[in-house]
Formats: structure tokens, C-alpha cells, sequence
């Protein structure tokens, strides 16, 4: 999975956020960059997912074994002699 840099909304000409002042073509380059790493990092993430065609069926016998193990836990009985 692609990692997305946190952008911090500072770009070539706006050093630091504090400057008042109107947008201009660096600032529309860089979110423009920003929307597309994002998509990208979301198309990859669906990609990946997709790939997995038996994704439902995987998290179903996932569920089926928790149940499972629950059923398995609350039938276990102490021994008579652990308080002693």
C-alpha cells in the first residue's frame, strides 16, 4: 500500500501558513498533486482488495472459528480444587 505524506499546506511560494495572501499557480500544482496521491493510494487499496475474491468467504470462517472458540471458553469448567 502507497503511503500518503500528510501535506502540511505550505508549497514553494507559501513558506509557512501564516502569510496572507491569494492563491496562485504553485498552490493549485500542489493540491492538485495532493488529489492525485490520494486517489492513487485509494485505487491500490481497491486493487488490492479486489484481488481477494474470496475475501467474504475468508472473514466467514474467521467468524465461524471465533464462535467457535467462544462456544469452547464458556463450556470449560474449573477444576474442584483450584480455590484450595
Amino acid at each position: 500500500m502507497t503511503n500518503v505524506k500528510i501535506w502540511d499546506g505550505t508549497t514553494d511560494s507559501r513558506k509557512d501558513l501564516s502569510s496572507v495572501k491569494n492563491p496562485d499557480h504553485s498552490d493549485y500544482c500542489a493540491l492538485v498533486t495532493q488529489i492525485q496521491q490520494l486517489q492513487m493510494t485509494l485505487n491500490n487499496s481497491l486493487e488490492n482488495i479486489a484481488t481477494l475474491p474470496n475475501l467474504q468467504s475468508l472473514f466467514a470462517d474467521i467468524e465461524s472459528k471465533i464462535k467457535t472458540f467462544k462456544q469452547e471458553i464458556a463450556a470449560l469448567v474449573p477444576p474442584e480444587n483450584l480455590k484450595t
